[in-house]
């Protein structure tokens, strides 16, 4: 790479982490320490994060499961299937992995995530993208 595009580059990634941190604190959010910032430039970097930030086995088994599921009890929004409460479901199974590290039960977490979204169990269910904060995940 030519010593100008580098120099543009790094102007590139300076604006991208001033910008992010305007955001964050127009929001309310702490900003976020340079040492912590990681620029996405380039597609390959992007792609990278989409190889690097996601389960392939995790996804294999739910998808085992939501097969195993739809033999058992339909299909996530076949018509006539019984409704469940979803959302009671999610809390006693995360309770049990807490309980005995058993990580089916995490599966079966995620897997009861996506039927309630997909069939929106709750009477005010609704997407509203949230920003993280301290508040969703704290330190061990």
């Amino acid at each position: 790479m030519s010593p100008d595009f580098l120099i543009l580059l790094k102007l590139m990634e300076n604006r991208e982490f001033y910008v992010m941190n305007a955001w964050r604190r127009m929001v309310g959010m702490p900003e976020m320490p340079e040492n912590n910032y990681i620029p996405i430039t380039t597609f390959k970097d992007v792609k990278e994060l989409e190889d690097s930030e996601w389960s392939p086995k995790f996804e294999k088994l739910m998808r085992r499961r939501l097969i195993m599921g739809s033999l058992r009890y339909g299909k996530i929004n076949g018509k006539g299937k019984p409704q469940y409460d979803y959302v009671d479901a999610i809390i006693r199974r995360a309770e049990l992995y807490r309980e005995t590290g058993n990580q089916e039960y995490l599966v079966d977490v995620a897997n009861c995530c996506l039927v309630e979204f997909e069939q929106e169990g709750h009477i005010n269910a609704h997407f509203s993208a949230v920003d993280d904060t301290d508040e969703h995940f704290k330190p061990k």
